[in-house]
């Protein structure tokens, strides 16, 4: 703290961890992309060299993961602090229930917050899946606030069921 005259011995080849990054996708829109009109994406093995270029994300980065036939919103794309809300997230619907998800977080990450808004973009998909919720703690059918009860297709596609007497 405070030096002013610290010297760095070559300094070129000095390095400072400034950010810590992990991986979760490559996107490849090479020839693939050329051909089918959709990028590559996949899980990557391995990290960029050391020194490669990196940039922020941008919306078009995330065109892959728009709307298609049968999808399933869960969410706007965040980078850091800062929410890209015109890139959406859509999953093909058949796709996510036709494999096993798992939602792992430490409490207050807003795993329950991602199930609801699956949960009410569900109740908008034309009949193609159902879904069997045991609500314990009453965070999603809405019996005392907002919640899946208010949705706009709930007469039609919502059953609640309770143990209790006054519901």
């Amino acid at each position: 703290e405070d030096v002013t005259d610290a010297t760095l011995y070559e300094p070129s080849i000095v390095n400072y961890v400034i950010a810590s990054v992990r991986l979760l996708a490559r996107v490849n829109n090479t020839a693939t992309f050329q051909t089918s009109g959709k990028p590559q994406v996949s899980i990557p093995k391995t990290l960029p060299t050391f020194g490669s270029k990196l940039r922020p994300v941008f919306k078009d980065d995330f065109k892959f993961l728009e709307q298609g036939q049968g999808g399933l919103f869960v969410g706007s794309i965040r980078s850091g602090s800062e929410v890209i809300t015109d890139a959406k997230v859509w999953l093909p619907i058949k796709d996510v229930f036709t494999h096993h998800m798992l939602i792992p977080a430490t409490t207050g990450r807003g795993k329950s917050n991602l199930v609801q808004t699956m949960l009410w973009h569900i109740m908008d998909s034309k009949d193609l899946v159902g879904v069997l919720v045991l609500d314990a703690h009453d965070e999603y059918y809405g019996k005392t606030g907002v919640g899946l009860k208010d949705h706009a297709s709930a007469k039609d596609r919502l059953v609640y069921y309770t143990t209790q007497r006054d519901s």
